[in-house]
Order: C-alpha cells, then sequence, then structure tokens
C-alpha cells in the first residue's frame, strides 16, 4: 500500500514553486539584497575613513560629553545623519555607493569649511561632518 502522504509530478511542482515563491516574497518584504548594507557595516566603514580613530574617539567623546541626553542621537540615527550629510539615501545604500564613501567625506568636509559649518573641541577645529563621524566613533561598540 502507498503512503498517503505520496505527491505527484505535478504536486511536487506546485509545492516547489509555492516555496520559492514565499522565499521571494519574504526576502523581498524583509529588504534583504545582496547589495543593500545594514546600519553597522555602513558605520564600520564610515568609522575606517579615520586616519587616527583612537584620537578621532576621544574627540567624539568629549564632543558627545558637550551634548545634553536628550541630543544625543543612537548609533543609527547617527550613521542615517551622516550618510544624509553625505548625500546618500540611508534606505538604499548598495555596496557600489559605498565606492563613493570616502570621495563623497573628504567632499563633504571641504564644503563644511567653506560654509564655515565647523566646530571646536579642545582646541581642534573640525567640519560638523567630521565630528559627527568623531561622535560616531566614540559611541560605536564594535570599533
Amino acid at each position: 500500500m502507498k503512503a498517503a502522504t505520496a505527491l505527484s509530478r505535478r504536486g511536487f511542482l506546485k509545492v516547489t514553486s509555492y516555496s520559492a515563491l514565499l522565499t521571494m516574497v519574504t526576502v523581498m518584504t524583509a529588504g534583504c539584497s545582496p547589495d543593500k548594507n545594514d546600519l553597522h557595516i555602513i558605520a564600520q566603514r564610515l568609522i575606517a575613513l579615520l586616519s587616527h580613530p583612537e584620537r578621532a574617539r576621544e574627540l567624539g567623546a568629549m564632543y558627545n560629553a558637550q551634548l545634553t541626553e536628550s541630543v544625543q542621537p543612537s548609533h543609527e540615527e547617527l550613521t542615517r545623519q551622516l550618510l544624509a550629510v553625505l548625500g546618500f539615501d540611508p534606505g538604499i545604500v548598495t555596496n557600489h555607493s559605498l565606492d563613493t564613501l570616502e570621495a563623497r567625506f573628504r567632499q563633504q568636509v571641504r564644503q563644511d569649511f567653506d560654509d564655515e559649518n565647523i566646530v571646536i573641541v579642545k582646541g581642534w577645529m573640525l567640519s560638523k561632518t567630521e565630528i559627527m563621524l568623531c561622535s560616531l566613533a566614540a559611541i560605536s561598540t564594535d570599533s
């Protein structure tokens, strides 16, 4: 006697097709894409731009200490803000767009100085973009 759970060829193809469709829908609705990066990875790539990350963390910590607790953004918020300043859409950051990260950062720092958008921390004159990155480095847990 055959088992009642045996599938016909047609039934097998239907189940396989539905499984593939369900997997695709799940991946698409979760926002997963092989080209998209999560904010933690993006923050690490940003912090890697720093020539002297330990000194930057110190400056970032000093700057953060000046802010009231209600003004201090979270790690994720600060990463999103920094991406926006650099002209990225935080929801659509791909590996390809991150290849321009250093050039965009350098350009924005120059623009900040041109616009006199600067901050002084312990005698250091930094662009607003630089201090945002230092602040991110200071609050980053895995850097």
